[in-house]
């Protein structure tokens, strides 16, 4: 199903209907920031750890599920082939996460990026992530 554009123009990926596990997640928001993707999400209530953040493996998934937001917007299949992440502060539920996907590199085949999520000036979740093109 193609992403729908809200009336602020940020594109929603909405996997609601996918059956898989990103289907448990509410919709991402992305859109074009100069030479990054931005990114909006928030982390249902589910996500939680037991202190009452959001659990350091939801954010892992969350970051590898955007990392692929150029080839998704250029509706380019793709797979992970190595990703690395730090998780400099919590986050809490009930606030959105905000987040910036770069472009360090690409070549007929490959993705190479680094990516950031944060809550305000707090940043939960940085790295870096290489990704295959599938056509």
């Amino acid at each position: 199903m193609p992403d729908r554009i809200d009336t602020d123009g940020w594109h929603i990926w909405d996997m609601s209907e996918a059956g898989t596990w990103p289907a448990t997640w509410a919709p991402i928001r992305y859109r074009r920031d100069g030479a990054h993707m931005a990114v909006l999400a928030e982390a249902p209530a589910h996500a939680g750890n037991t202190l009452g953040n959001i659990h350091g493996a939801f954010l892992a998934g969350l970051g590898e599920h955007v990392a692929g937001v150029f080839l998704r917007a250029a509706n380019v299949p793709c797979v992970t082939i190595s990703i690395a992440f730090d998780y400099p502060a919590g986050a809490v539920i009930g606030r959105p996460l905000e987040g910036k996907v770069e472009l360090i590199r690409e070549t007929g085949r490959m993705q190479f990026l680094r990516l950031l999520l944060a809550q305000g000036d707090d940043v939960a979740l940085h790295g870096t992530a290489t990704l295959r093109k599938l056509r």
